[in-house]
């Protein structure tokens, strides 16, 4: 599907806009959600077909928050499911969380991941603050 990028065999990134074209019927057993806000209960971006959301912002944020997103898409991965991650733009906290996730399922350091994941999804950026938490987390749960 265009606007979708296969990141490794399960593991799939995207951003908002195209998550909302996604018919009911998809390929995904997960649709993983990153959304930054909650304003009177609602979300930006829009919770995703599958209902599985987690909210953590670019910029400052609260390590459990990102934490719980990363096991979310790595037990989903050691099920054997297949997962899309969408934030917004799919630039900075949606491909943190897949190259976490990446880096902890095989064995890689968040560096390499990182490089792996920038070279299928080119427009991959993380925010400072997210990526400190993307070696974190990897460091911390990494054999």
């Amino acid at each position: 599907m265009d606007g979708i990028t296969e990141l490794r065999p399960n593991l799939y990134v995207t951003d908002a806009e195209t998550v909302q074209d996604l018919p009911a019927d998809n390929q995904f057993d997960e649709v993983v959600t990153l959304g930054y806000m909650d304003i009177f209960g609602n979300t930006v971006p829009d919770a995703s077909t599958t209902g599985n959301r987690h909210k953590f912002r670019d910029g400052p944020h609260d390590y459990e928050d990102f934490a719980a997103a990363a096991n979310h898409v790595i037990d989903s991965l050691e099920r054997g499911e297949s997962v899309l991650v969408h934030c917004q733009a799919g630039v900075s906290r949606s491909p943190t969380i897949c190259c976490t996730a990446h880096a902890v399922t095989e064995g890689k350091t968040a560096e390499n991941a990182l490089e792996e994941i920038e070279e299928l999804h080119p427009k991959t950026n993380p925010e400072p603050r997210v990526w400190e938490s993307a070696i974190r987390f990897v460091e911390e749960n990494s054999d």
